[in-house]
This record gives C-alpha cells, sequence and structure tokens, in this order.
C-alpha cells in the first residue's frame, strides 16, 4: 500500500548531564538539540495533504517548547529525579511517545531524531 511521509524539523535549546556515564553523573551542558518528526500516512485530504505543516508544527512546538531553556535533569518530569539519563535517545523516546498520542487517526508516527552536534544523531521508531 502506498504511503505518504512528512518530515518536519525543529530545534531547541536545553542543558543535560548523563547519568551513570563512565560510573558517574556527567557535568551539566546545554546543546543546541534538532529535532527531526516523520510521520505517515495511507491518505492525502482534499488539499493534497497527508498531515498540514502547520498542524504538526503547532504539535511539535508545544513539545519542544516544554524542553526549551531547561535543564532537562531538573525541570522535565520524564528526566527529574534519576529517572532516565537524558541523553539524545531518551530524549527521542520521549518526544515520540507525547507526539503519537497527538496525532489524527489516520496519520503515524514513524520516527523522531534528536541531533545534538553536526554529525551526531539518535532515533527512535516503534
Amino acid at each position: 500500500m502506498p504511503r505518504y511521509e512528512v518530515r518536519l524539523e525543529s530545534q531547541f535549546s536545553a542543558a543535560h548531564a548523563l547519568r551513570n556515564y563512565k560510573g558517574g553523573t556527567e557535568p551539566t551542558h546545554e546543546h543546541d538539540f534538532r529535532v527531526t518528526v516523520v510521520v505517515s500516512s495511507s491518505s492525502v485530504d482534499q488539499a493534497g495533504m497527508a498531515i498540514d505543516f502547520l498542524e504538526l508544527k503547532g504539535l511539535l512546538d508545544r513539545e519542544t517548547g516544554r524542553l526549551q531553556g531547561t535543564c532537562l535533569n531538573d525541570d522535565v518530569s520524564e528526566f527529574r529525579s534519576n529517572r532516565l539519563s537524558p541523553s539524545a535517545e531518551n530524549i527521542a523516546a520521549t518526544l515520540f511517545q507525547r507526539l503519537k498520542k497527538q496525532l489524527p487517526n489516520d496519520v503515524r508516527l514513524e520516527t523522531v531524531t534528536i541531533g545534538e552536534a553536526p554529525g551526531c544523531s539518535a532515533m527512535y521508531r516503534e
């Protein structure tokens, strides 16, 4: 069955410190994280869109907005109190879980990719 894919990119700045990194917690440092979201659908609407870029952007902006300017370890519930180490992999998985609940029924979230530095990224999919 044919599928249409839509890709949207965004970014946010946040600090983090990986837990259990080489025997301890690494020093807190900041990144300009790049986020790439890929969604798909087997159909398009009358305007020819699988999902409106503006709708997807609004969802992604809301999720990255809660991360913007934070220290992920201290300020974001999924990473606070030693729950998850705020690695690029775990950030991608957390965003994936939150975004997939907000998409229209006929749109499937395929991947969320988090880039920490040029050439360095982690992707999550189900």
